[in-house]
């Protein structure tokens, strides 16, 4: 006599072989999206690393001269041509912003993802290096972590350039007058 249909062992097997696929498969999936999570927050910094040297790099070198920092935040600032350029420090974000006669006419910001240790260190005679790193310390969350138990996004940035290295050219073409 032939059988028709499944038994209900049958049926069992079937669907725990199912049920471990399917786990198996979630935490693969799980796994490739917290990689992703962090080669996005990697390239993320990166990125705002790579566009703080060039300005740094660009307004240093066009600087006619070095200010005082007007309190605790102000990591630098410049005098360009006539607008004054300001970088300050508020947790992991950097900011630059540029002034012209005591008005805020462009702010950029450079958003880090953890808090970073920033360094400014006049080398000799008109080189400025400014330095960035990570911030290891990961402690604070559900209890004392290391570095290998939680992911810490690496920073690590070096930027050297000469004091008004082009500022006469920056002084010449800010004193031309359109039509």
């Amino acid at each position: 006599m032939r059988r028709r249909g499944t038994s209900l062992v049958e049926l069992m097997v079937v669907m725990s072989a199912c049920v471990v696929v399917l786990t198996l498969s979630a935490e693969l999936i799980h796994r490739a999206m917290h990689i992703q999570s962090r080669t996005t927050a990697v390239i993320s910094a990166e990125r705002s690393a790579q566009r703080l040297a060039a300005a740094f790099r660009r307004d240093v070198q066009d600087a006619t001269q070095q200010l005082d920092g007007a309190d605790d935040a102000t990591l630098l600032r410049f005098e360009v041509g006539s607008e004054e350029i300001e970088y300050r420090k508020d947790g992991p974000t950097i900011e630059r912003q540029v002034s012209r006669e005591e008005t805020v006419h462009a702010k950029e910001q450079f958003v880090f993802p953890q808090e970073l240790n920033v360094r400014i260190d006049e080398l000799s005679n008109g080189l400025i290096k400014l330095s960035l790193e990570s911030s290891m310390d990961v402690s604070g969350r559900d209890g004392p972590e290391t570095p290998s138990q939680a992911f810490v996004t690496p920073v690590h940035l070096e930027a050297t350039a000469v004091l008004g290295k082009n500022a006469r050219f920056v002084a010449t073409g800010s004193d031309e007058v359109s039509p």
